[in-house]
C-alpha cells in the first residue's frame, strides 16, 4: 500500500481520541458531584467514583479494545495487609 493507511489506522486514534473526550468530560463531571457531596455519607461518594471507574474500563473496553487482568492474586496473603499499586 504505497502510503494509503488501512482504515485500522485511521480509525484507531479516533476510537482513542474519543475515549479521551468521554474521560475529560466525565471527571470533570464527576470530579465536581465528589465535591458538592462532601456532606453526604461515605459510602455515597465512595460508590460514585466506584461507578465512574467502572464506566471508565467499560468505555475503554468498548472504544479501544482494552481489557485488564488481575495476575498473582495467589501470592498475596490471606490476612488484611495494604498493597501499593
Amino acid at each position: 500500500m504505497n502510503g494509503q493507511r488501512s482504515l485500522g489506522q485511521i480509525m484507531y486514534p479516533l476510537r482513542v481520541a474519543l475515549l479521551v473526550l468521554y474521560f475529560a468530560i466525565t471527571i470533570v463531571l464527576v470530579a465536581t458531584s465528589l465535591i458538592l457531596s462532601w456532606p453526604l455519607p461515605y459510602r455515597f461518594r465512595f460508590a460514585l467514583a466506584r461507578t465512574w471507574s467502572r464506566g471508565m474500563l467499560w468505555a475503554g473496553r468498548i472504544t479501544c479494545g482494552l481489557d485488564w487482568v488481575v495476575e498473582g492474586w495467589e501470592n498475596l496473603p490471606p490476612a488484611p495487609s495494604v498493597l501499593y499499586i
